[in-house]
C-alpha cells in the first residue's frame, strides 16, 4: 500500500516530468542580436524591432514559447559567444561558405547583397578587386563584409575594421577611408538616418547576395533546432511573409 509520503513524492515527480519539457524548450536558448536595421534593431523606447525580430516573435507564438529577452551586443562580441556558448542563437547571420560548417542554421530571414560602397563625389572605379590595393578599405569586425573580402582577395588585402557601422560611415563621409564593405540595404538605410542623401553613395562592386539566417551555436539541442526550423518554414511559407518583406523594403 502506498503511503501518504509516497503519494506526495509521486505527484512531485509527475510535476517535474510535465514541467521539464517546457524548461527544455525554446525558452532555454539565449537570443543575441545587433543593431542591423531593418533586420534587427532597438527602437527609441528600447524595444527590439525589425524583420528578424518579428519572425522570431511569430516563431515563439507558433511554438507556445513565452517572449524571451533579446540581448543586443556589438557584432564581434555576439559572434564570439555564438562560437563558444551552446544554446545561443545569433541573428541576423549571413550563411557563408566559411561559416556554414561552424554552426547550425534556420533559414531564411531574407536575402540581400553585400557590396563595396564609396562616395559618388570621389568618382572611384573598380575593374577588379586587385585595384582595392590602392584604396583605404574598411569593414565591421567579424561581419560578413570583412569575411567575404578576405575570401575573395585571398587575404592579401589590408583591411581596417571597426565595431560599428555608423562609425564606418562617418569615416567614409569624412574621407578617412575610401571604400566600405557591408550589407548594401543596411548601410544605405543607416546612411540616410545620418541625414545624408542615398544618391551620395555609389556601389562600386558586389561581393554577392547572401542569405541571412538564425545561427545556432555548436552543442545546441538538435531537437530545439528542428522545432525552430519547422516554425520558421511555416512562417516563410505563409501569406504574410511577402508582406513582411515589403514592409521592411527587403522584397526583391
Amino acid at each position: 500500500m502506498m503511503t501518504r509520503r509516497g503519494v506526495v513524492l509521486g505527484v512531485w515527480l509527475l510535476g517535474i516530468s510535465l514541467i521539464s519539457p517546457a524548461r527544455a524548450g525554446l525558452e532555454s536558448l539565449q537570443y543575441l542580436s545587433e543593431e542591423y536595421k531593418p533586420f534587427n534593431y532597438t527602437q527609441p523606447s528600447g524595444h527590439p524591432a525589425g524583420l528578424a525580430v518579428e519572425l522570431l516573435e511569430r516563431i515563439w507564438k507558433r511554438t507556445h514559447t513565452q517572449p524571451q529577452v533579446i540581448r543586443f551586443l556589438p557584432w564581434a562580441r555576439a559572434y564570439q559567444r555564438l562560437q563558444l556558448q551552446p544554446g545561443t542563437v545569433l541573428f541576423s547571420t549571413a550563411r557563408t561558405r566559411t561559416r556554414d560548417s561552424l554552426f547550425h542554421w534556420a533559414c531564411p530571414i531574407a536575402r540581400t547583397p553585400i557590396v563595396l560602397l564609396a562616395l559618388r563625389s570621389r568618382q572611384l572605379h573598380l575593374d577588379n578587386l586587385q585595384q582595392l590595393a590602392t584604396y583605404h578599405v574598411m569593414a565591421v569586425r567579424a561581419d560578413v563584409g570583412e569575411q567575404l573580402l578576405h575570401t575573395q582577395t585571398d587575404s592579401w588585402l589590408k583591411l581596417d575594421t571597426t565595431h560599428n557601422l555608423e562609425l564606418a560611415l562617418k569615416q567614409l563621409r569624412a574621407g578617412r577611408i575610401d571604400v566600405l564593405s557591408f550589407n548594401e540595404r543596411v548601410a544605405r538605410q543607416v546612411w540616410q538616418e545620418m541625414g545624408e542623401q542615398d544618391a551620395a553613395l555609389q556601389t562600386l562592386w558586389s561581393l554577392g547576395e547572401q542569405e541571412f539566417c538564425f545561427a545556432f551555436s555548436p552543442g545546441t539541442s538538435t531537437q530545439l533546432i528542428a522545432q525552430f526550423r519547422q516554425a520558421l518554414q511555416q512562417e516563410v511559407s505563409s501569406e504574410g511573409y511577402p508582406q513582411l518583406l515589403e514592409r521592411y523594403q527587403l522584397r526583391h
